[in-house]
């Protein structure tokens, strides 16, 4: 048997074993030794169930009737060195250069084609789809190839300090210069002063050779541009001129002029709003204006003698406003007579209301002359004395005269209407009330003392 034939290549078990000489022998033969299919020689060598005698074993290693070095054709060629020439049968040299392939159903291998391979997906590695042959799609993380959203287009560039942009699709950079306290590019002056530096320099110097004094007071100095080297330092010495003394200095009265102050802008002067004692400050006209509490545009006053002059004066003033007038005077000038009726304006007739005293003399009363309308007109003394009603329907007047008040009523009635009165004391007419005339006016006196309301018919009525 052939698998027999494997574990046994170039041993020969001859008739030392009991055996026919030979290479290959039948599984029932060397079954009997313990030997099954497919073993190697060494697991023969330790599992074989009978010992072999001395002669036995001498045998097989002093057999030379082996097979040595026989040439091999098939997948694997050659005799001492074996060279694999292909697979089942398939000769690997006529292959195609690519990917080898096997295939499962009949273990034959070939070259992969792009259809052999998975298709690749945003999950999946495997083989790239056909490329669209452009310049504007790209291959993304899902496999498909697409056209990148957006576009490509620079509309904007921008810049972050100390980079500086003119903005837009074709901007100009620029780097801002340096200064102490912002980023940016170094001068070539700052660069030579730079490189002149040697030796090591880092951190604060804490003392200057020939410099006497704490770093606060060095630092200070700095600040102020209070340094000047010229030979020795002299320390604290005595100063003339617009500033004197010696360690505490004191600016000279009258010293510190307009040039030297500092500057102000237009239509300003120096003052302080800004309560509590400090600083001076620039003010505004606004501002002084508030502080001299004079008014946006105010002129200067004339002398005193020109205001005091009445005949400069213009306008008018309410009296009531005047301290010091009678109360005639601080009344409104239009509820009185004229200054004719007094040599004092206490002494004037008011044109409404008051009471007279004493005997008066009328040389003529021009009445007021009032004409009702409606059905239901009130008597009011107030519209009038002398009032006229043409009557438009049956009517009921309203009573509103008062104890000492009178008026005189003409009633045009045409179509013979009636009239039905307040409570009316009729002092004549039979003491009822007038029957009213057809044609023309039929006139009637009412007054009122306390509070009864007096009537009488006057004329062209019954």
């Amino acid at each position: 048997m052939a698998d027999y034939n494997s574990a046994f290549t170039g041993l020969q078990i001859d008739a030392a074993l009991g055996l026919a000489n030979s290479a290959v022998q039948p599984a029932t033969t060397l079954a009997g030794y313990g030997i099954t299919n497919g073993q190697p020689l060494a697991t023969v060598l330790t599992n074989t169930t009978a010992a072999f005698t001395a002669p036995q074993a001498s045998a097989i290693i002093a057999n030379t009737a082996k097979v040595t070095n026989a040439t091999h054709t098939g997948d694997a060629a050659g005799a001492t060195a074996l060279t694999v020439t292909g697979i089942n049968g398939t000769s690997l040299a006529s292959l195609t250069t690519g990917l080898l392939k096997n295939t499962t159903s009949t273990g034959l291998p070939s070259i992969a084609v792009n259809s052999d391979l998975p298709a690749m997906t945003a999950t999946v590695g495997g083989a790239v789809p056909t490329p669209p042959n452009n310049t504007t799609t790209f291959l993304r993380g899902d496999g498909i190839f697409a056209t990148p959203s957006g576009g490509g287009t620079v509309t904007n560039v921008t810049g972050t300090a100390p980079i500086a942009s003119s903005g837009g699709s074709t901007p100009s950079i620029s780097i801002v210069p340096a200064t102490g306290s912002v980023p940016g590019s170094m001068s070539a002056a700052d660069k030579t002063k730079l490189d002149a530096f040697s030796g090591t320099n880092t951190g604060d110097q804490t003392s200057i050779v020939g410099i006497t004094g704490t770093k606060a007071q060095f630092d200070t100095a700095v600040t102020d541009g209070n340094i000047l080297y010229v030979g020795d330092v002299t320390t604290n010495a005595t100063h003339t001129g617009d500033v004197t003394g010696a360690t505490a200095l004191t600016i000279a009265n009258d010293a510190v002029t307009n040039a030297k102050a500092a500057n102000m802008a237009t239509a300003t002067i120096k003052g302080r709003t800004t309560a509590g004692t400090g600083d001076p400050e620039d003010l505004t006209d606004t501002q002084v204006r508030t502080l001299l509490n004079v008014a946006d545009g105010a002129t200067a006053n004339s002398t005193d003698a020109t205001l005091l002059a009445r005949a400069n004066h213009t306008g008018t003033q309410a009296v009531a406003t005047i301290t010091g007038l009678g109360t005639a005077a601080t009344t409104a000038a239009a509820d009185y007579a004229t200054a004719a009726q007094g040599t004092l304006a206490t002494d004037a007739l008011p044109k409404s209301g008051g009471t007279l005293i004493g005997a008066i003399t009328i040389k003529e009363v021009v009445e007021t002359v009032f004409a009702l309308t409606g059905t239901t007109p009130a008597l009011e003394p107030a519209n009038g004395t002398i009032q006229t009603w043409t009557l438009t329907a049956n009517s009921t007047p309203t009573d509103s005269l008062v104890t000492g008040e009178s008026i005189l009523v003409m009633v045009n009635d045409g179509t013979a209407f009636t009239i039905t009165w307040p409570s009316v004391t009729w002092v004549n007419n039979g003491a009822v009330a007038p029957t009213l005339a057809t044609t023309g006016f039929t006139v009637i006196s009412l007054w009122k003392v306390s509070s009864v309301l007096y009537g009488a018919l006057v004329g062209n009525g019954s």
